[in-house]
């Protein structure tokens, strides 16, 4: 549905990001509000289509997914994200 957008908004990230971060660039990006679930649903559809790359964060309970789009290399995505 937003998969456009995803896409746009991953490029233009500096680092990868989670779910909660992109929804809330999608409802900046678009002035309207975007469910969570949406979100998720259209970051694991490109990722399984090989257009994002996405990895968990954490262990147990509290583990974070964050995705990054295909033009960042992983290191260089991943070590920008566990300086922050």
């Amino acid at each position: 549905m937003y998969e456009d957008h995803i896409l746009s908004i991953l490029g233009d990230a500096q680092r990868p990001l989670s779910i909660a971060e992109v929804r809330e660039a999608l409802m900046r990006e678009l002035g309207t509000n975007v469910s969570y679930e949406t979100t998720k649903r259209d970051l694991l559809t490109l990722y399984a289509r090989g257009l994002i790359h996405s990895k968990s964060v954490g262990r147990g309970k509290r583990v974070t997914w964050v995705f990054w789009s295909l033009e960042r290399g992983a290191a260089q995505s991943l070590g920008s994200r566990q300086a922050s």
